[in-house]
C-alpha cells in the first residue's frame, strides 16, 4: 500500500470531519472511521520514534510533526464541535485527559518554533556562518511552523 505522510494527514482530517456531521452518532458504529483516530492518538501521544498511522511506519521527523498536528488537530476539531453534538462527548471522554496536555504541549512548542528569534537572523550573513547545520535548522524550523500554523487555532479552541 503506498501511503505518504500528506495522505495520511488528510484521511484524518477527513475521518474528523465525517465523525462530527451526526451521520453516525453511536459511537460503537464508528468502527475504523474513529478507531483511526484513536490509534494515531495512541501511537503520538507518547514519546516513540517509530510513530506512524495504519501502514504508514518509520516517517521522517518532519513527516511525524505533519501527521501528528494532523491526529491533536482532528481531536480539537471534535472537542470544538461537541458544544453543539453533543453524541461527541461520548467520544471525547476516554480521552480528554490524555489530549488535553498533549494540546498544551504543541501550543507551546508552536509558540517557541514561532517566536524564538530567527536563527539564522542571530548567526550573521550565511555566508560568514553558513555551516549547513545552520541553514538546515532555519529550514527545518520554516517546515514545522508551516504543520503547527495551520493546526494551533484548533487546539485553542479545544
Amino acid at each position: 500500500v503506498d501511503s505518504s505522510p500528506e495522505l495520511a494527514a488528510e484521511a484524518v482530517n477527513v475521518c474528523a470531519g465525517f465523525i462530527s456531521t451526526g451521520i453516525v452518532t453511536d459511537v460503537d458504529r464508528m468502527g475504523r472511521i474513529l478507531k483511526t483516530l484513536v490509534t494515531g492518538l495512541e501511537n503520538f501521544s507518547k514519546e516513540n520514534e517509530n510513530a506512524g498511522i495504519g501502514e504508514l511506519k518509520g516517517l521522517s521527523s518532519n513527516a511525524q510533526v505533519m501527521v501528528k498536528m494532523s491526529v491533536f488537530s482532528a481531536w480539537a476539531e471534535l472537542q470544538v464541535a461537541s458544544s453543539e453534538q453533543k453524541y461527541l462527548l461520548e467520544v471525547l471522554k476516554p480521552h480528554i485527559g490524555t489530549l488535553t496536555p498533549l494540546w498544551l504541549e504543541s501550543l507551546r512548542e508552536f509558540a517557541r518554533l514561532r517566536f524564538e528569534p530567527d536563527i539564522s537572523m542571530t548567526l550573521g550573513p550565511p555566508s560568514l556562518s553558513g555551516s549547513l547545520d545552520t541553514i538546515y535548522a532555519a529550514l527545518n524550523r520554516e517546515t514545522l511552523l508551516k504543520f503547527y500554523q495551520e493546526s494551533w487555532l484548533k487546539l485553542v479552541d479545544a
